[in-house]
């Protein structure tokens, strides 16, 4: 069966989870052409945190796109010429401005977790 990215992005196998364009859970009907253009107006990158590196980034990922929201990493740092690894840089974290009040929500949530108590 054929999955569709809500945003208009394509059409994807059905193994596939998430659209790899935009991040968005794929469905199961195609969107609808009259109302992608409003969607659209509300995706713009929105900067909404800095990780100390790339494992914490994919961390903080990983927890957004649980909760259904996209995210992009961009990695900091001198560019490829540096001596040390992508892996050490600075990493900010992006979501769509729709998204940026939730994705707040959810980073808070998790800073406040008790899952894992401290030791005595």
């Amino acid at each position: 069966m054929t999955r569709y990215c809500p945003l208009g992005d394509g059409a994807f196998d059905d193994w596939v989870a998430s659209c790899p364009e935009c991040g968005s859970t794929l469905v199961d009907t195609p969107p609808d052409p009259d109302t992608l253009d409003l969607e659209r107006e509300n995706d713009t990158p929105t900067y909404l945190t800095t990780a100390p590196n790339e494992i914490e980034a994919n961390l903080l990922a990983g927890r957004l796109r649980e909760e259904g929201i996209p995210v992009l990493l961009r990695p900091g740092g001198p560019g490829f010429g540096a001596w040390a690894s992508a892996l050490t840089f600075e990493h900010a974290v992006y979501v769509r401005e729709v998204d940026l009040d939730r994705a707040r929500s959810v980073l808070t949530e998790s800073s406040n977790d008790d899952t894992y108590p401290e030791e005595s």
